[in-house]
């Protein structure tokens, strides 16, 4: 018999009737939102992975749902307005979510808007949204001022595709795909936020929008457990080194904004966990990314065989790493012991025009020439794409 204490439908916020596709996304933001790096516990990470485990396997799934009737237990019951996974699960595990860790990150700089007002806003005559026809276009900002346009939830959308597949479907439903117009049933209230260019938006009139607002490039770290890819990136954006060792769980999110080259750039980290065990979720993360941050440890020669592994799972989940920036991070050469030559790794880099960097998160060696090379790199890319497009 699977456990019955623990509530797995809930736990992932689906119900009983949930398909394969709903209780992997479920899987997904519980994953990232019980992260015990932003807040969660390995408990609490662990009782989701499974959850996902038990409910993603069609027999012990139907055991599981046996026994709730048996017993009458009501996980994954329809939810009703009094009871929904979101309170229950924060009770239960009393932390705070990464969702709203990464809230915080991303409006360090721009006010967040308004979601709740005390009283209701006057009625006011429903104005008409103009749809545009390539919703791919448009920053996530833009696409929540949107959907709140139109009247659309996009809380529970944790990536771009969720939001703009929403938008189609409501564009479908109400409009048979034709007209590019839209009524509201209520007016939308101002947004106090800035719209933030992203690198997919490079065929629109994005790129008109003023210089002010970021622009912003997914960098994904990847590579063996223990090859220092969080080190790395806690010694670039911190200018610190992180002596313990912790494992990433999942997958560890950061922002680092700057200027270069004459723009103001937003970096999004996504370190991805070496650990197999997390595969399920870090293939969540591979999608619009526009810089990759390969590394292996020079003492380790198993994590250098293994950067062809990496490069097979990015391919598998359509990174084509010919289009991307990529560079390739010889770490912990401060060490000895050193497994893995200096022309091995510049000749394996060539190979591929990937470019090369001899690292040390624990001196510093390089770690700034490595990031900012990745970033320049993706910043041209993205220029180039401009200047194909039209777009200034």
């Amino acid at each position: 018999m699977e456990k019955l204490n623990r509530n797995h439908y809930e736990l992932l916020g689906v119900t009983r009737d949930a398909d394969s596709d709903v209780i992997k996304k479920g899987y997904r933001k519980a994953a990232l939102e019980h992260h015990p790096d932003k807040g969660g516990t390995d408990d609490a990470f662990q009782a989701v992975k499974e959850a996902y485990d038990v409910l993603s396997d069609p027999i012990r799934k139907r055991n599981y749902d046996r026994d709730l009737k048996k017993y009458g237990m009501k996980d994954g019951l329809k939810k009703t307005k009094s009871s929904t996974n979101a309170a229950s699960t924060k009770n239960n595990f009393k932390k705070q979510s990464t969702t709203k860790n990464y809230q915080r990150e991303e409006t360090k700089s721009y006010p967040k808007e308004e979601t709740k007002s005390k009283k209701p806003e006057p009625t006011a005559k429903p104005k008409q949204v103009q749809i545009p026809d390539n919703l791919k276009t448009l920053s996530i900002k833009e696409l929540k001022a949107l959907m709140k346009q139109l009247n659309l939830k996009s809380d529970d959308c944790f990536e771009k595709k969720e939001m703009i597949d929403r938008v189609e479907e409501y564009k479908s439903r109400t409009q048979g795909g034709g007209s590019k117009k839209a009524t509201p049933q209520a007016p939308p209230r101002s947004s106090a936020s800035k719209p933030t260019r992203t690198a997919s938006n490079t065929s629109t009139s994005a790129g008109a929008m003023g210089t002010d607002e970021p622009i912003a490039f997914k960098i994904l770290s990847v590579g063996n457990q223990e090859v220092g890819k969080s080190c790395l990136i806690k010694r670039y954006c911190e200018g610190r080194f992180v002596k313990r060792y912790i494992s990433t769980i999942g997958i560890d999110y950061g922002v680092k904004r700057m200027n270069l080259d004459g723009a103001n750039i937003s970096i999004n980290f996504f370190d991805l966990s070496g650990n197999d065990d997390y595969k399920l979720i870090r293939e969540e993360f591979y999608e619009d990314t526009q810089g990759v941050l390969m590394v292996y440890d020079v003492d380790n020669r198993d994590s250098y065989v293994n950067l062809v592994h990496w490069e097979s799972e990015m391919r598998q989940n359509s990174i084509d790493l010919k289009s991307l920036g990529v560079v390739v991070c010889a770490n912990k050469v401060d060490a000895r012991g050193r497994e893995v030559s200096t022309s091995e790794g510049q000749k394996w880099c060539k190979l591929r025009g990937y470019t090369y960097f001899e690292t040390s998160a624990n001196d510093g060696k390089n770690v700034s020439e490595a990031f900012e090379s990745l970033f320049q790199k993706v910043l041209d890319k993205f220029r180039t794409a401009q200047n194909k497009f039209g777009v200034s």
